[in-house]
């Protein structure tokens, strides 16, 4: 089973970088702004947003649903009073962003699970490699597509054993509200491109699935401990895990019990992050925020609790 979600990561990614230029899931970084008959525009407080199967995660912490509609965007490009008509709109997307929006194959809108939270995200249109965020009124933000610092060459000393990384900023919220199903199920299909997920099987050949399976992670849980965690393949365990973009030669892993097949729940550890160097264990801590781009672990308040060092340790900010 093991080798089968590995195939499937890796055939459905490659499938995905070949196939779909206009697909709307993946990563996207804020790119520029511009408001029609506007000098100065104002900035989009979201530097990064990570689409995953319709569904992607505001800085509020609501989250905002993505669904495909009709192209309808005339009604839309006109109707505000006093905002420009359709072939003015068209010009100014053409002239700023480089897009005919008219080429553009499908319109999606959004929506929101609170009233309003999704402001200022409205219609977005993608094009090949861009996305096109437009509010109304001429009001329009670009984005363009990232890899999320995957394809970042890897040191010589870094062998991922076939497996792929997953994207950063990696969001703990995002990951397990939009990849783990109603029933506690992992859905990789839903996943991807954004998250791949695995599971380490005492069966797995390579070292590094070793690092992960053998590890003592009870060493680091105190009250937060799981039963047979202190060496899970020694209990038949199969710790679930992404491996996030390495800083310099350190693999930065998230943890937890998920069994396959089993609803979540169980006696497991408390999530972490372990962080792998020279497929050794350096350091562990408790999964309670998210891992930045520049390798800073922040709460939700986005205060940084932590900063991974090359060394492969964990310095605790204050």
């Amino acid at each position: 089973m093991g080798k089968f979600i590995i195939g499937f990561v890796i055939s459905y990614s490659l499938f995905f970088t070949k196939s779909y230029a206009d697909e709307l899931s993946g990563t996207w970084k804020f790119e520029k702004e511009a408001w029609y008959g506007v000098p100065v525009a104002t900035p989009l407080d979201q530097a990064v947003i990570q689409i995953v199967d319709g569904h992607f995660l505001l800085k509020n912490g609501c989250v905002a649903t993505v669904q495909k509609s009709k192209k309808n965007t005339e009604g839309y490009w006109s109707g505000a009073k006093g905002g420009p008509d359709r072939k003015q709109t068209l010009k100014y997307v053409q002239d700023k962003f480089g897009i005919d929006l008219e080429k553009v194959k499908a319109e999606y809108r959004v929506s929101s699970s609170k009233e309003l939270c999704a402001d200022p995200f409205y219609f977005l249109y993608v094009f090949e490699d861009k996305l096109i965020n437009g509010i109304g009124a001429g009001e329009f933000y670009s984005f363009t597509r990232s890899d999320g610092e995957t394809k970042k060459p890897l040191p010589s000393n870094v062998n991922l054993y076939g497996r792929n990384l997953s994207h950063l900023p990696f969001n703990l919220k995002s990951f397990y509200d939009f990849c783990i199903d109603a029933e506690h199920k992992l859905d990789i299909g839903k996943c991807t491109p954004v998250y791949a997920p695995y599971w380490a099987k005492s069966t797995d050949p390579d070292p590094l699935a070793k690092a992960i399976g053998t590890h003592d992670y009870n060493k680091y849980l105190g009250t937060y401990a799981g039963r047979g965690y202190e060496n899970p393949f020694a209990y038949d365990l199969k710790p679930f895990f992404v491996i996030l973009p390495p800083l310099n030669d350190v693999l930065i892993v998230h943890v937890s019990d998920r069994e396959q097949g089993e609803k979540f729940g169980r006696d497991g550890i408390h999530p972490v992050y372990i962080t792998i160097k020279n497929l050794k264990v350096v350091d562990q801590i408790d999964a309670e925020c998210n891992i930045s781009k520049d390798y800073f672990c922040i709460n939700d308040e986005g205060k940084k609790q932590y900063q991974l060092l090359p060394s492969g340790k964990f310095k605790k900010l204050n």
